[in-house]
């Protein structure tokens, strides 16, 4: 018969749940395999982050040719113009805005009972008893999911 647990009555010891009795507590299987992916992800995320900028392929691209020769030049006010690029603008931002946050939402969707778990005060024992190797991420009971959020928030920046 599957135990149910209080999460402040466990401790995290090398990459697994124990009980006050220093009983093995097993996670919910998709619960423990979300948890371990999520790790993979943000270690990806992170040597991701870390890698030195791309530098583009050298061009000519917008070349011009230096000259002496003054070339007259009128300037003309455009309010009207100015005001709509700022618009077209914050329209871009927005625009990016959602789409950071789909590819938030996605990679929140792929995790959805860690998070749950995270969150929870108490849990449902697993069947199964599987290590969680957790570096990034830390002790799992302390974790804070809004914390991890913003991690992930700032490495798909």
């Amino acid at each position: 018969m599957a135990k149910m647990y209080v999460k402040s009555d466990l401790k995290f010891v090398d990459g697994y749940l124990i009980d006050g009795d220093d009983n093995v507590v097993a996670l919910p299987e998709k619960v423990s395999k979300q948890i371990n992916d999520l790790e993979t992800r943000i270690q990806k995320l992170i040597y991701l982050d870390d890698q030195p900028e791309a530098q583009p392929e050298r061009s000519l691209d917008g070349f011009k040719r230096k000259t002496t020769r003054k070339v007259p030049v009128v300037k003309v006010d455009t309010p009207t113009i100015d005001e709509k690029v700022a618009e077209g603008k914050k329209i871009l931002d927005e625009i990016r805005d959602l789409d950071k946050a789909g590819k938030i939402n996605e990679v929140l969707a792929d995790f959805a009972d860690a998070f749950e778990w995270f969150r929870s005060e108490r849990f449902v024992e697993g069947s199964e008893v599987v290590r969680i190797d957790t570096p990034e991420i830390g002790d799992i009971l302390k974790a804070d999911p809004d914390e991890l959020i913003d991690d992930i928030i700032s490495y798909l920046d």
